[in-house]
């Protein structure tokens, strides 16, 4: 991956990331107003007035920035007064390391950095304090890859088990154009970590992006040789077959991720899975299988615009327009914000139907429609 290119990748995540929690901030401050005006109508008047309240001040952006970005430059003083809890069991240099993994998993980076600079003075073999320090400074985006590199190589060195330093390290290699090397820093967990799974799903990931595709389904066949159920690495492997013309194999293991999904990720693999095999199907012709999958969809899912809209072009691919525009009727009435897509399927089947005027209209309406966005807004 072009360095370059994941700079700029992370430089968009990040103020993506920035504008949703101002937004969350922004609808915490809305909420807090409404609930404290909440019912004040209904009680009995009093007869000394109440000093009303003020409404809670939305804040700036630039506060929610300085509020959710930027790190607390501690001393490492105050970064002791607040994790540090010596224990006359341990030797001191535990009592750091304990430390570090307490502010680094209270997103206190700095002080990690800190307190794992002290760690690794008082004992220089500590492998996991060059790692916590190396996370630190990526999360933090403080310190340049050479100093985060030097942290991890060192723990290699040391003969760190950790998954996490192989993971940061090969993505690091990976970063400043040195794939081959990152491919090796991951084998070499792959064959030292206890539970390499993690690692062996990089690696693929790795081989995708070097054209590698052979590779990667190695690695995604022993992934699924290990766990048989394990719906996201069908999901993969179902793309890269996609990819390599293999459809049928795409296929079957789109079915499968979806079968096996138990609901328990925080992202349900099922929807994703269900959308690939009928983009597939229908990019293959295979029109009423895609319904039929579309079908399944659309019961848990009924007022979903996107799903009826796919419906409605299968529907007209096999000319049944009636179904096609039952759809797209539903799909604009639904998210009429967003039925650019819908408002032109649907002028097409009018024209094929002789209803020119309609059909007019339509492409007169989709124009003046923005383009649906990646997302749709969630507030």
């Amino acid at each position: 991956m072009n360095s370059s290119n994941l700079s700029k990748t992370t430089e968009i995540k990040t103020k993506e990331i920035k504008t949703r929690l101002f937004i969350c901030l922004v609808l915490v401050a809305c909420l807090t107003t409404c609930l404290t005006s909440c019912g004040q109508e209904d009680r009995p008047d009093k007869s000394v007035k109440k000093k009303e309240k003020k409404p809670a001040r939305l804040i700036s952006q630039d506060s929610a920035d300085k509020f959710l970005f930027d790190n607390p430059k501690r001393t490492l003083k105050e970064a002791k007064k607040l994790y540090l809890k010596p224990s006359p069991k341990r030797d001191k240099w535990q009592d750091y390391r304990r430390a570090t993994k307490k502010a680094y998993f209270a997103d206190d980076y700095n002080s990690a950095i800190l307190l794992a600079t002290e760690t690794i003075q008082l004992n220089p073999n500590c492998a996991e304090a060059y790692t916590l320090r190396a996370k630190a400074r990526y999360d933090s985006l403080e310190g340049d890859d050479k100093t985060l590199l030097a942290d991890l190589e060192k723990a290699i060195e040391l003969g760190t088990t950790s998954d996490d330093t192989y993971n940061l390290i090969s993505r690091m290699y990976d970063k400043i154009g040195k794939p081959e090397k990152a491919v090796a820093a991951l084998a070499k967990g792959i064959s030292l970590t206890e539970d390499p799974k993690h690692l062996y799903r990089v690696r693929a990931g790795l081989y995708c992006s070097m054209g590698q595709n052979e590779k990667a389904v190695e690695d995604y066949n022993h992934l699924l040789k290990v766990n048989p159920r394990y719906s996201r690495i069908y999901a993969h492997r179902g793309q890269l077959y996609e990819g390599m013309g293999k459809n049928e194999e795409a296929l079957e293991d789109y079915r499968k991720a979806a079968l096996y999904d138990n609901g328990k990720a925080a992202v349900r693999v099922t929807p994703i899975a269900l959308n690939l095999r009928i983009d597939l199907l229908k990019k293959m012709g295979r029109h009423k299988e895609a319904i039929r999958d579309l079908n399944e969809l659309l019961k848990a899912n009924p007022y979903e615009d996107e799903l009826l809209r796919k419906r409605g072009d299968s529907y007209a691919a096999l000319k049944k327009y009636k179904e096609a525009l039952n759809d797209f009727n539903k799909a604009i009435e639904y998210e009429p914000d967003y039925a650019r897509t819908a408002y032109e399927s649907r002028s097409k089947i009018y024209k094929i139907l002789g209803k020119d005027e309609l059909a007019a209209k339509d492409m007169q309406t989709a124009k003046r429609i923005k383009t649906t966005p990646a997302e749709k807004p969630i507030y």
